[in-house]
């Protein structure tokens, strides 16, 4: 691999996270008296502090997360070293260490997975939520398969909201901002009985005008509409707690269809694109995608004198539908306009038991049994003149059940010495059945022409090994070796299409956790290194996307973050995440270029082009490097306290696609708030802004048969916000 890019990265990055200390030192005695609050993380099912926990892990409190102004799952890239999301329709597409995944269509699984309270959310298209309302979230990096009741490569997200309390409690937070936005976010809780207490949890967020400007039409468009509503309804004995959660989550927003031509790209009429950043050029407004999710689960947990028992049985609804009269293909003037109707799907059903050792001291354990019940899928409808005023339709369906059996038990060799082993047993068979129907103008629909019915089964035995070591009361280094494994699938939107083949990452890992100073400064790194086989990766063909495997793949990378108490009132927190991905063997890409004339020059469009060979090619969609900063001071007044939040990420450049040929360049965001609370914590009002200087990125850029296009970021935003507390 070409260790000098990490090298070249990590020397300002060094320099960085030095020059932080040192500042911190120059503070000297005017810190005396403050220190670090201990986060408290269950990412090995039990409550633990963050920093004795052997495992890369990012966690933040509600309160860290209101300081941030960071709304949804997608701008946790603003906190978390690793972190970048990238976008695919309505859906959010986490990528985390350099793994992640082009698609969200029904059926498919993300390598980087969304926990709800211990409940597995299978898709992208319920990846991006609010985290209003919540306790906290836990970032977990690398491959994830004795804890966790679904298995993952590349990590997962855990969000975890609040519960009920006895003592009635209540917020309310309204907000209002530009492009005719506003937000109203409502908690409330109380005791029923003595023994049970219930919660509601509402959300609302409109953004009524659209965040750019349809050239060809003279329209606004990329407006969003989004409604949450969650309950939480728990009972508890001496040793015996039942939590039932219900929710629904409601999405409509016009924003994933603002595509135009990138600059660097000649549409298909021939031309470069016309106007500014946030301007398309499309022929119609009509578009928009509505996704609705809902689920409920039931938590059972009881204390037996050698162990703690749990179950969590689970059931989610999920349907994104697009509603097109009028969507412009190639996203230039030219008049190739069809309509569509379009519906990923998934609805399934979890089971997961765990025993967990409850002993304070000595050796530990925990085992668990996983079950899921999947159906998932996709059906679609394309008509218009891009299809000569034919009808075309075409779907798929994978019905999958999943079995695992999962388990790790930690030997404490001395109070300083502990080993961790882990196995893990996954079965998981697929079923996909599918068809597609041509109906010509004027016509009646056939009957369909069915895909062969197909069906696949594969299984595997994972393991992990930890060994740490606490060199001191504040600090602990540990040693990890993964073996996590993804289950191969098939791919629903292309009936017929052969199956691909699970990936196996072997992940290997250093670290140390510490705290310093008088627990004033916290300090985190790892040097991890990842070896794939059979590395699945999305490619893009003509107009849909398929999976396909890479042969091998490495990635090889350091990350660090700090938290620094300067003062009472002054905090910092930074990361930094520096990787060197490579494509060891991945021949035969199939992949499309530009249409050129007789000299070589582009005249418009894209052609399929011959095999590509991506060996020795950096990882697709992966920045590697990104780092973030964050800077929160406080002034104490008679009337109560004012709060301001700094954050700046950067992002440095990277490939949308395994040729290289279609890029991002460097960017960074820079977000604030600015926010007073009332002494007594009933009120508070602040503003926020998001991309204070406008920074223009891309969320995605594609290459299809009719051009390339890029879904442009959202400009600046602002917001003013009042909330009370009852």
């Amino acid at each position: 691999m070409k260790n000098d890019k990490v090298s070249k990265s990590v020397k300002p990055v060094a320099a960085f996270s030095l020059a932080v200390p040192v500042a911190f030192f120059a503070a000297g005695a005017s810190g005396q008296g403050a220190s670090l609050e201990e986060i408290v993380v269950t990412a090995q099912k039990r409550s633990e502090s963050l920093q004795d926990v052997p495992i890369s892990i990012n966690a933040f409190s509600d309160q860290t997360i209101r300081d941030a102004g960071i709304r949804e799952t997608y701008e946790l890239t603003m906190v978390v070293p690793g972190l970048s999301v990238s976008t695919t329709g309505s859906a959010t597409v986490p990528y985390l260490r350099g793994i992640g995944s082009v698609t969200a269509a029904g059926g498919t699984e993300l390598p980087v997975a969304t926990f709800v309270d211990g409940v597995y959310h299978q898709n992208g298209n319920a990846a991006n939520m609010s985290l209003a309302n919540i306790e906290r979230v836990e970032v977990l990096k690398g491959p994830q398969g004795t804890l966790f009741g679904r298995n993952t490569t590349g990590g997962l997200i855990h969000i975890v909201t609040k519960d009920p309390s006895q003592e009635s409690a209540a917020e309310i937070r309204l907000s209002a901002g530009n492009y005719d936005s506003y937000g109203v976010n409502f908690y409330g809780t109380t005791g029923i009985t003595e023994n049970l207490a219930a919660d509601l949890a509402v959300g609302i967020q409109k953004q009524e005008e659209g965040y750019y400007r349809n050239l060809v039409t003279g329209n606004r468009q990329g407006f969003t509409d989004d409604t949450s509503l969650r309950s939480k309804w728990k009972w508890s004995a001496e040793k015996t707690a039942v939590t039932f959660i219900a929710d629904y989550i409601e999405n409509e927003n016009s924003e994933a269809f603002v595509r135009y031509v990138p600059p660097e790209s000649v549409g298909i009429d021939g031309r470069r694109k016309a106007g500014g950043f946030f301007e398309l050029e499309a022929n119609t407004d009509d578009q928009i995608e509505i996704t609705r999710s809902w689920g409920a689960s039931i938590k059972v947990e009881h204390a037996f004198e050698p162990f703690d028992f749990m179950s969590i049985t689970a059931y989610r609804d999920q349907d994104v539908g697009t509603i097109s009269s009028g969507f412009d293909l190639d996203f230039t003037p030219a008049p190739m306009v069809f309509g569509v109707t379009n519906s990923y799907y998934a609805e399934y059903l979890t089971q997961e038991f765990q025993l967990t050792s409850n002993n304070e001291q000595g050796n530990s354990w925990i085992v668990g049994l996983f079950y899921m019940d999947s159906d998932a899928g996709s059906d679609i409808t394309l008509w218009g003149n891009a299809t000569g005023n034919a009808r075309s339709r075409f779907w798929g369906d994978i019905a999958t059940e999943s079995i695992a059996v999962f388990g790790e038990y930690t030997f404490v060799f001395t109070d300083e010495t502990r080993f961790t082993a882990g196995l893990r047993y996954t079965e998981d068979s697929r079923e996909f059945t599918g068809g597609r129907t041509l109906t010509l103008p004027g016509a009646t629909e056939p009957p369909p022409t069915l895909a062969p019915y197909q069906e696949d089964e594969w299984e595997e035995l994972t393991y992990r090994a930890v060994l740490s070591h606490d060199w001191s009361d504040n600090l602990m280094l540990y040693a990890s070796y993964n073996r996590g494994f993804k289950s191969g699938n098939f791919n629903a939107v292309a009936p017929g299409s052969p199956s691909f083949d699970p990936e196996i990452v072997d992940a290997y890992e250093l670290g140390f956790k510490g705290t310093f100073l008088d627990n004033r400064l916290q300090f985190n790194s790892s040097l991890f290194f990842y070896k794939y086989d059979d590395l699945q990766v999305n490619i893009f063909l003509g107009a849909t996307t398929q999976t396909v495997n890479a042969a091998e793949a490495e990635i090889l990378g350091l990350e660090a973050d700090l938290i620094a108490v300067v003062t009472e009132n002054f905090r910092i927190d930074a990361g930094f995440s520096a990787l060197d991905t490579e494509y060891v063997s991945f021949e035969n890409v199939p992949v499309i270029r530009p249409a050129v004339d007789a000299s070589g020059n582009p005249t418009g469009g894209n052609l399929p082009a011959a095999p590509y060979d991506a060996t020795g090619n950096p990882l697709l969609r992966v920045s590697e490097f990104t780092a973030n900063i964050g800077a929160t001071y406080s002034v104490s007044l008679d009337s109560g306290e004012i709060t301001l939040n700094l954050r700046a990420a950067y992002t440095e450049g990277f490939p949308w696609e395994a040729d290289g040929r279609l890029t991002e360049d460097d960017y960074v965001v820079v977000n604030a708030t600015l926010g007073w609370r009332s002494l007594d914590d009933t009120w508070g009002v602040g503003v926020m802004g998001r991309n204070i200087f406008e920074e223009k990125y891309t969320r995605v850029k594609n290459s299809t048969g009719f051009g390339d296009y890029l879904n442009p970021s959202r400009p600046a935003t602002y917001s003013v916000y009042v909330d009370y507390r009852f």
